[in-house]
């Protein structure tokens, strides 16, 4: 069977492509599970923001970035999902958002 090929996600020409490699740099469980809880966390330090917590906001959105970097750091992808981010920052929150909806519906 021949193995995909996955390009650079820094040369993606479209989201398609974008996706295909953000898919390839989340294999294991716990780091997509990471993803979701991440995500989640970044997502509900919304509310303390509104209701002007600042410090639960930022506590929230700090914790959820660090859920993300250690599911990256045991996969061994934080660099490239850092730089994914850098180089395009809507797409790689796309692809994070979708990743956490299938991992929440078990997709």
């Amino acid at each position: 069977m021949a193995a995909a090929i996955v390009p650079p996600v820094g040369r993606a020409a479209s989201f398609a492509e974008f996706r295909i490699a953000h898919r390839a740099e989340h294999q294991t469980a716990f780091n997509r599970r990471s993803v979701a809880v991440g995500n989640l966390l970044i997502l509900l330090s919304a509310v303390p923001f509104a209701t002007r917590r600042w410090r639960r906001g930022v506590s929230l959105a700090l914790i959820g970035g660090a859920v993300l970097g250690v599911g990256h750091a045991v996969e061994g992808t934080l660099a490239d999902a850092g730089r994914d981010l850098i180089q395009h920052p809507l797409w790689a929150i796309r692809a994070d958002v979708t990743l956490m909806y299938e991992v929440i519906a078990r997709r």
